[in-house]
């Protein structure tokens, strides 16, 4: 029996959104795992165990490929009675960077 190219998109359509779906989760698997070992090291208190997805882009990484580009958010606090909101910034599944604002201590 042979397919027509007609019949394999839709196939194919589903496994890239699968695809994408999995990255997705386990990139924001790693954000979340990197935002709290920053809190830990800072003293703070990660809040609310979430970390949300702000902004993606397409763009080309420091190795010259290009991949997604997704920033999370996420707020913690250091006195109990302030919250602040940080930053991760993942290129693919690399991290960038873990950002937090400056914050009360005391």
């Amino acid at each position: 029996m042979l397919y027509t190219l007609s019949q394999w998109w839709p196939l194919l359509f589903v496994a890239v959104l699968a695809w994408y779906w999995l990255t997705a989760v386990k990139v924001k698997e790693l954000a979340f795992q990197a935002a709290a070992r920053r809190c830990n090291m800072e003293g703070v208190q990660l809040l609310d165990d979430s970390i949300a997805l702000k902004v993606i882009k397409f763009q080309r990484g420091a190795n010259g490929n290009m991949g997604f580009r997704r920033e999370f958010a996420f707020e913690f606090t250091s006195t109990g009675n302030h919250r602040y909101q940080g930053w991760v910034i993942m290129q693919g599944s690399r991290n960038l960077s873990v950002e937090l604002p400056p914050h009360r201590l005391q």
